[in-house]
């Protein structure tokens, strides 16, 4: 999260095997579009069983590189999943400029509420 300090962190737990999560990918492409200017990032999380299978989504879903990663399945397994209590995906999560978690059940892409959300704490200092 250190190369995120001083931005929004917008977190997508996902998986390419996940309709619901695959259906939001395209909300996620429209909110980062509108919100570039901003100070927000947008971080991708992937539940994908093993690098290669994330390696291929990347580009088929056009998740920047940068900001994909892998944890590796099932998720109950990983330390990350377990400390956000991820259950089911796809899960939101937003962290403020500090990296403090703001909001643990944040909206899905494809809710109107949280273009207002990010923007509203991307403009407080």
């Amino acid at each position: 999260m250190s190369r995120y300090n001083g931005k929004i962190v917008y977190v997508d737990f996902w998986a390419s095997w996940g309709t619901p999560c695959i259906h939001e990918i395209p909300y996620s492409h429209k909110l980062y579009d509108e919100l570039k200017k901003e100070d927000i990032a947008f971080l991708y999380i992937s539940e994908d069983v093993g690098f290669k299978t994330l390696l291929e989504a990347i580009p088929a879903f056009r998740i920047p590189e940068k900001d994909a990663y892998l944890i590796h399945a099932p998720l109950i397994y990983s330390r990350v999943v377990s400390y956000f209590n991820i259950v089911n995906i796809p899960r939101y999560l937003i962290f403020d400029k500090k990296g403090m978690l703001v909001k643990e059940n944040a909206p899905h892409p494809s809710n109107p509420e949280v273009r207002q959300l990010l923007t509203e704490l991307a403009k407080k200092n």
